[in-house]
């Protein structure tokens, strides 16, 4: 199985909001990014997300890197969880899939066949998302999500 895919989490989620007439869903580090780079005040504000270059960083975010994190973490222990250091509001694993993409699809559906994830997914107030997956050795897919106000 590739390493990657051409399918985005955040496409996916925001293909089955845009079923319930909700609006996108924007991935938190190009949230944050913008704002740094179109604000000054803002940009002071995240003055401890800069690297030594002068570099804007926006994985020093806790809210950003968790996921990825997590993820990652699922993939080494073979297993989901919401435990273990995985604070993500939405997690799980497809197991059996032949691409990434047919595995993150079949995430997507899980979440939807959850009132719990669905509801956190759907939730008109939520503006902003970070999603990652990672791949464990046995080809397996884990996905950890969080979404914002």
């Amino acid at each position: 199985m590739d390493k990657f895919s051409s399918v985005n989490l955040v496409d996916l989620i925001n293909a089955e909001r845009a079923k319930e007439g909700l609006g996108k869903l924007e991935w938190t580090a190009d949230v944050l990014t913008h704002l740094v780079k179109d604000d000054p005040d803002i940009a002071d504000a995240y003055s401890d997300y800069f690297d030594s270059n002068g570099n804007f960083n926006p994985y020093i975010d806790p809210e950003v890197r968790e996921p990825l994190e997590g993820a990652q973490k699922m993939a080494n222990m073979g297993y989901a969880t919401h435990g273990n250091g995985v604070g993500c509001h939405c997690v799980g694993a497809s197991e059996g899939a032949t691409t990434i993409e047919e595995a993150l699809r079949r995430q997507i559906k899980a979440y939807m066949s959850s009132p719990e994830h669905r509801a956190i997914l759907m939730n008109a107030g939520s503006h902003r998302v970070t999603a990652a997956y990672a791949i464990d050795s046995n080809g397996t897919v884990y996905t950890a999500i969080l979404v914002g106000g």
